[in-house]
C-alpha cells in the first residue's frame, strides 16, 4: 500500500486513531447528556395543588370516591386504582385525632344514609343500599387523612385558641367537605 514509506503509514494510522478517539469522546458525551435528560424528566415536582370540589365531575362509579385527595397521596395514586391504599388507621393517629375520627365516624353512620337519600331524592337519582354502603365506607376510610389535613389548616390559623374551637373547626370542615362531595357525586351520578 505505502511501499517502503513506513513513516507515512504510521502517520496515517495515528491520525485515524485520533479521529476515532474524538468520535468516541463525542459519543460518550452524548450518552451522558441523554442520561442526564432522562433523569431530569423522571422527576416530577408538584409545588401546589388546589382542589375545587364544585368543579368535580364524576360520571360513573368505579373504584372509590376520594374526597380531599392530598398532595402526599399523589404518589400513591396507583395504589388507589388497585384498592391497596396506605391510608392511616384510626389507631395510628394521636389521641386528639382518634377522638375526632370517632365523632365524625358516628356522625357519618347516623347522618350519612339520610343525607345520601335526601340528595338522591333532590336530584331524582336512585341509590341502592349496597351503593350507599360503598360510599359511606369510602368516606370512612378517608376520615383520618382529612382530619390531619384540616388540623394542619387550623394550626396555621392563629385565631383559633381553644381546643374546643379547634375541634369544632375541623369537624365542620370535614362535614362540609363530605356533604359537598356527596352532593356533587349524586348530581352527576347516572345510576
Amino acid at each position: 500500500m505505502y511501499g517502503q514509506d513506513w513513516n507515512q503509514y504510521v502517520y496515517e494510522l495515528q491520525r485515524h486513531i485520533q479521529n476515532l478517539e474524538i468520535r468516541m469522546k463525542n459519543l460518550e458525551d452524548q450518552v451522558h447528556q441523554l442520561n442526564a435528560n432522562k433523569e431530569s424528566k423522571d422527576r416530577v415536582n408538584i409545588e401546589k395543588v388546589e382542589y375545587k370540589f364544585d368543579q368535580l365531575k364524576i360520571e360513573t362509579l368505579s373504584g372509590s370516591l376520594h374526597i380531599g385527595l392530598s398532595p402526599e397521596n399523589l404518589e400513591q395514586m396507583e395504589d388507589f386504582a388497585l384498592g391497596q391504599t396506605n391510608q392511616q388507621t384510626a389507631q395510628s393517629l394521636p389521641l386528639f385525632n382518634q377522638k375526632l375520627c370517632t365523632d365524625l365516624s358516628d356522625w357519618l353512620h347516623q347522618s350519612g344514609p339520610n343525607m345520601i337519600n335526601d340528595l338522591a331524592n333532590t336530584h331524582e337519582r336512585t341509590i341502592d343500599s349496597s351503593h350507599q354502603s360503598l360510599l359511606l365506607q369510602d368516606i370512612q376510610k378517608q376520615l383520618p387523612n382529612r382530619i390531619s389535613y384540616y388540623k394542619e389548616q387550623a394550626e396555621k390559623d392563629n385565631n383559633i385558641s381553644e381546643e374546643q374551637e379547634f375541634e369544632s373547626f375541623i369537624k365542620s370542615k370535614v362535614m362540609e367537605e363530605i356533604q359537598h362531595s356527596l352532593a356533587n357525586y349524586i348530581k352527576k351520578y347516572k345510576g
